[in-house]
């Protein structure tokens, strides 16, 4: 019985040490600052995680819907490469203008869906979690 009891605890310290370091692994993976092109070499890798990507603010649009709710739609570049391009969606209106470098924080979508459309490659946040890193010059 003793040695039932010690084999049964041995199991479920290994079990727990196991889940810990799963989730440790992944939210370091979550905790990461990732760059734009390296979300589009690998999106299945991203898909529905919050990322957090630093890049520039090429297309700020600030609409309201029908409702009159403010929502933003920005498009960003890797500072590196500017052919890698991610589309930020969310509501609210940020601080940030074309030309701004931008960190966002959200959760990436290979593909999302709203009515009837699909987009590829966004980050959905809200406009707090939009942060400008420097201003546009001139």
């Amino acid at each position: 019985m003793k040695k039932a009891l010690i084999f049964g605890l041995v199991v479920f310290c290994a079990a727990v040490a196991l889940l810990t370091t799963a989730v440790k692994t992944d939210a370091q993976v979550l905790s990461k600052e990732v760059s734009v092109a390296e979300i589009l070499s690998n999106p299945s890798q991203y898909d529905q995680k919050t990322v957090t990507v630093t890049g520039y603010a090429f297309i700020v649009r600030k609409k309201k819907d029908r409702s009159g709710n403010p929502w933003m739609l920005i498009s960003f570049f890797d500072p590196k490469d500017k052919k890698k391009v991610i589309n930020v969606f969310g509501p609210g209106h940020p601080a940030a203008r074309n030309g701004d470098i931008i960190k966002v924080t959200g959760k990436f979508k290979a593909k999302s869906k709203r009515g009837r459309y699909t987009f590829d490659n966004e980050i959905q946040t809200t406009s707090d979690k939009v942060v400008v890193v420097a201003k546009a010059t001139g």
